[in-house]
């Protein structure tokens, strides 16, 4: 329980006029996010597919970055990652928590994210095989219950999606937002065995 307490914390934190909220600053690692979005749509890809092996040899690319076993071309974060909230906002349910859509076009899987009941969208996609009967799913997940629902479809319902990094008032809409900035930088670091 000692340890509960440990880290950092806010100290001298001060209102001053004009100032309705703190400065707040929010770190992340591009490739980590991509990463975890591949994560979770290959597990439900997993998870509701049940005539499509998933594995390292159906899904190899996927599955090695999501194993850090390669890097993600700095090219693919222009075409997946965060996007504008409104972009997924079809998935939504009321009450629903999360809401995700996998879609199945050529070779590639597409899964569409939408979190929090439509306040955060995100949207990734990879190579891999579709043995089964449909081609789209919804799936909805409402937060702290495992009824989740899903329904199939033989029609690709594909969403037109703008990849977002950096303007968090349209990522997250429903953050009241004073002097957004953002920046995007890159750090090389060795490679790692």
């Amino acid at each position: 329980m000692a340890a509960l307490t440990e880290g950092q914390q806010f100290k001298n934190w001060q209102k001053s006029l004009c100032s309705h909220h703190p400065a707040v600053c929010v770190f992340f690692d591009v490739g980590g996010v991509l990463r975890a979005l591949m994560k979770i749509g290959l597990n439900l890809i997993a998870a509701y597919c049940h005539n499509t092996p998933v594995n390292h040899t159906t899904f190899q690319q996927a599955m090695r970055l999501i194993l850090g076993e390669a890097q993600p071309n700095p090219t693919l974060f222009g075409l997946m990652g965060f996007v504008r909230a409104s972009d997924v906002g079809s998935l939504n349910v009321a009450n629903a928590g999360h809401s995700f859509r996998l879609v199945h076009l050529g070779d590639h899987w597409r899964v569409y994210f939408s979190f929090f009941g439509g306040r955060i969208g995100a949207f990734v996609y990879f190579p891999g095989p579709n043995y089964e009967s449909w081609k789209c799913a919804d799936i909805v997940a409402p937060i702290r219950s495992k009824e989740w629902q899903v329904r199939t479809t033989r029609i690709v319902q594909p969403l037109n999606v703008k990849i977002e990094w950096r303007k968090m008032v349209e990522l997250i809409p429903s953050l009241e937002l004073q002097n957004c900035v953002s920046n995007i930088q890159v750090l090389i670091r060795p490679r790692t065995q």
